[in-house]
């Protein structure tokens, strides 16, 4: 998704736009695979990645983009009401 998103300027200008910002920005297809995190966000997990291990032990921010966001949460049901 995230390749199609890229493809014509306008898209690539719009990532370079994301990837700017100092707010956290994660991007979802519709599936909510992640399909984009800026390098805040990014910094963010990575920073808190063992803490975030000790309650999501398969936790690993290398391999999120392209997971579902399930990822992020210890019961992805009952989070999946709540989308």
């Amino acid at each position: 998704m995230l390749e199609r998103f890229k493809k014509n300027k306008l898209g690539t200008f719009r990532v370079a736009a994301l990837d700017a910002l100092r707010t956290n920005v994660m991007l979802t297809d519709n599936e909510l695979n992640i399909i984009h995190m800026n390098p805040s966000v990014e910094a963010l997990l990575r920073e808190a990645e063992d803490d975030l291990k000790k309650e999501l032990p398969r936790f690993s921010v290398a391999t999120l983009i392209g997971s579902s966001i399930d990822a992020l949460h210890k019961d992805p049901g009952q989070q999946r009401k709540i989308y």
